[in-house]
Parts: structure tokens; C-alpha cells; sequence
């Protein structure tokens, strides 16, 4: 579903946030 394919891609984006606080600016 595409609801399940948007929750998994914005929790690998904020696991990808939390190990690479640098590509915050």
C-alpha cells in the first residue's frame, strides 16, 4: 500500500536524520 511504502520512507528518513546530524545545515 502506498500508505505503508510513505511511513517506511519517513522512518528511514528520520533514522537517516538521527545517524547524520551533519547534513542538517
Amino acid at each position: 500500500m502506498v500508505v505503508v511504502r510513505f511511513l517506511l520512507g519517513f522512518l528511514a528518513a528520520s533514522t537517516w536524520l538521527s545517524f547524520s546530524p551533519s547534513i542538517r545545515s
